[in-house]
């Protein structure tokens, strides 16, 4: 079988990703949560000689490059955090799936485009507004200049629940926070076309092994939604009263920006894809049964 490492394989995404592979590929996972007493390799991507034996020791045919840091107004106050772990990272481990031979996927964000149009496609030009934004379009294009071949996959909102709480995964997040009777703020202002993390990891086993899946590729639902709406049906099909979520309608002072519109264009993927882009019905449905 091809050996697939995946690279934040104990994130919400990662953890995923790896169940759904275990049929066709013979999976490594690594992180830096992981325990080494699970058979699981450690490893620190801010380390590019870490990076470089980990490689050379699982010697995988496909890499799935899913660790960053994913807090948007973490990587505000930290940027030289923010860029070492989300762009000069993804470069070492292109470099070295290219010395090896290996194909790799990225996960990137819709944060690289600002959010001001109605939708944006692969061959838009990036504008990001965040630190986080701008060291992931950073991230693309070292990983391109590279090796042209990497997918590149970005997402604009990747819902579902996470088995280990400790992730950024956004529907554990509010399960607590609604199970316990407290309010939650959500931007009625901002709108994503969000995909569910079981799709999202099917698409991406199929990218890792088509020959014509290379570069960005937009991932989502047919149709966005505010995240204001979202959680509130979040809340209704969890048991707790939708009224709880509470409507934000003016960005937190303090917190790093973010875009109003991030719904990405998927005629890209479906013009080679099996998989069908799910409505936006289908995506709510999924992440649910997760």
């Amino acid at each position: 079988m091809p050996r697939l490492l995946i690279l934040g394989a104990n994130g919400f995404i990662g953890q995923h990703l790896a169940r759904a592979a275990e049929d066709e590929f013979e999976v490594v996972r690594a992180d830096i949560r992981l325990s080494e007493a699970g058979g699981h390799p450690l490893v620190d991507i801010t380390s590019r000689s870490d990076i470089e034996a980990l490689l050379e020791s699982v010697q995988p045919s496909h890499v799935a490059l899913l660790a960053a840091l994913s807090d948007i107004d973490a990587c505000e106050r930290d940027p030289e955090r923010a860029r070492l772990l989300n762009s000069l990272a993804p470069a070492w481990v292109a470099q070295s799936c290219l010395d090896l031979g290996a194909r790799l996927l990225f996960a990137s964000s819709a944060a690289v485009f600002d959010g001001e149009r109605e939708s944006y496609v692969e061959s838009d030009p990036v504008s990001p507004l965040s630190v986080y934004g701008r060291s992931k379009a950073e991230a693309e294009q070292r990983l391109l200049d590279i090796d042209p071949g990497s997918v590149i996959v970005r997402i604009a909102l990747a819902v579902g629940f996470a088995s280990d709480r400790d992730t950024n995964a956004l529907y554990n997040k509010a399960a607590a926070t609604l199970k316990s009777g407290k309010t939650l703020a959500a931007p009625t202002f901002e709108r994503r076309n969000p995909i569910d993390a079981h799709t999202l990891a099917r698409v991406a086993l199929f990218c890792l092994q088509a020959p014509e899946a290379s570069g960005p590729l937009h991932v989502g639902a047919a149709s966005d939604i505010s995240r204001f709406d979202l959680l509130t049906e979040f809340a209704r099909r969890i048991g707790c009263d939708p009224a709880l979520v509470t409507p934000q309608t003016e960005p937190s002072p303090g917190r790093a920006p973010r875009g109003r519109c991030h719904f990405l264009r998927t005629e890209r993927l479906a013009s080679f894809c099996p998989i069908p882009v799910p409505t936006l019905a289908q995506v709510l449905d999924r992440s649910m049964q997760q």
